[in-house]
């Protein structure tokens, strides 16, 4: 959400694994989540974060960043790119296994 500022409940759904039903509960356990209607498609409800959620998220991000230096300060340079490459095909793994129709 935060990068595209809003996006469909089922879209989010998908890209979580889980099912649509779910993120409607969870959406609504948040409240730094704001519905909106669609306007390309009345049936569907679009999603943005609050300003606050934003904040949250800026704040997270920075904590983000201190554990990853921190992660990786024992780890080569040079080797950075390697982990990283490796951490990606196991993400694109992830999301392979978890969308198997």
């Amino acid at each position: 959400m935060a990068e595209k500022g809003s996006i469909r409940m089922n879209e989010l759904a998908r890209i979580l694994g889980i099912k649509a039903r779910s993120v409607t509960d969870f959406v609504d356990a948040l409240e730094q989540v704001v519905r909106q209607p669609d306007p390309n498609d009345l049936r569907a409800i679009l999603l943005q974060l609050t300003d606050l959620a934003k904040t949250h998220l800026d704040e997270v991000r920075v904590l983000q960043n201190e554990i990853t230096d921190r992660l990786l300060e024992n780890i080569p340079v040079d080797q950075h790119g390697v982990l990283l490459g490796l951490l990606k095909r196991l993400n694109k793994e992830k999301y392979q296994a978890t969308n198997i129709d």
